[in-house]
């Protein structure tokens, strides 16, 4: 809160409004990172889903692509699937593991962002497909562990706090699956492997 500092050692060279919004932002980005850092501390205490549901993650991908602020970015968001791709576990969980896939691919896209989700053998695999400049090699695992920005992100990520793909990558295995960083190029490709519910007619 530096800036505010400032503005109240000298308020009569103060422009309030922009002071204004520059402690709201910074405020909401402290918030963000304490929810986080909460979300994180459950996850580490936990070792199952409580009560898990079954979830429809073909229609929440899709819902999530219709609904997300792109704000006034030229990017492209879609989502591909074919069938219902039920999983179970907590449906909160789910929409902000996919969120935090597509918050970080929009950070880093130049044109298209692509989601594509799909039952195969046994487990909805879903992919998060940007076409930006992708991640260094020596990076692929370094960018799941905490607090970690690339020198890439850091000047161009607004607000983000190092956590997102951690959390996502926890969320995951609270759920018994599996999320990586595959080795498609160009961009970025996130692989998201969770086990397949049974339909509710048991077919």
């Amino acid at each position: 809160m530096a800036s505010l500092d400032v503005a109240l050692a000298y308020p009569e060279r103060t422009d309030w409004p922009a002071a204004a919004t520059t402690a709201a932002r910074q405020t909401r980005r402290l918030q963000a990172l304490a929810e986080d850092l909460l979300l994180l501390d459950r996850l580490d205490a936990r070792v199952a889903v409580a009560r898990p549901a079954t979830v429809g993650l073909a229609a929440l991908a899709c819902r999530l692509t219709e609904q997300y602020p792109l704000a006034d970015r030229p990017l492209s968001l879609t989502c591909d699937s074919t069938g219902p791709a039920l999983v179970q576990g907590n449906r909160n969980e789910f929409e902000r593991l996919l969120r935090n896939l597509v918050d970080n691919a929009v950070r880093h896209a130049a044109h298209r962002i692509l989601i594509s989700v799909r039952n195969q053998d046994g487990w909805v695999v879903t992919t998060v497909r940007d076409d930006g400049s992708g991640v260094p090699t020596g990076d692929v695992e370094r960018i799941f562990e905490r607090f970690t920005r690339l020198d890439d992100a850091r000047s161009r990520d607004s607000g983000g706090t190092g956590l997102g793909l951690a959390i996502a990558r926890d969320l995951a295995r609270c759920h018994h699956g599996t999320l990586t960083l595959t080795g498609r190029t160009p961009g970025a490709c996130f692989l998201l492997r969770l086990p397949q519910a049974p339909s509710p007619g048991g077919e």
